[in-house]
């Protein structure tokens, strides 16, 4: 894992929110990518916000996939062990991004990994 956060990246946010979205986040990059791939956390500023993106070189998903993770659709997808996910975690994160005035973006193309990234109000 590779960590790419400047100390100077605040953010006003739930902490317990922020923590519940980077586990989340983090856990399904891994679940998602084999064991040689790589996952990056990133942060960089954006106007009044940071950026904040999590990015593995994993499965990835279909743009249908990433519709149903922005619109909030419930829809589960085994990992590359075979573990099963429920869907509930990612659209928990979507929740708690919008709660503490944040947007949630994803990028992701089948067999070429997946980025997601969320906006966080700089502290």
């Amino acid at each position: 894992m590779v960590k790419n956060i400047p100390e100077e990246a605040y953010v006003l946010v739930d902490l317990n929110h922020l923590r519940l979205i980077f586990r989340n986040l983090i856990h399904n990059a891994i679940k998602f990518s084999t064991a040689q791939s790589a996952v990056t956390i990133s942060a960089v500023p954006a106007y009044s916000f940071w950026k904040i993106t999590i990015q593995d070189t994993g499965i990835g998903m279909t743009e249908q996939e990433v519709n149903m993770v922005l619109n909030s659709n419930y829809f589960t997808k085994h990992g590359t062990s075979q573990e099963k996910g429920t869907g509930l975690g990612l659209m928990l994160c979507r929740e708690f991004i919008r709660l503490n005035q944040g947007k949630l973006e994803v990028v992701s193309k089948p067999q070429a990994g997946t980025s997601i990234s969320f906006f966080l109000p700089v502290a």
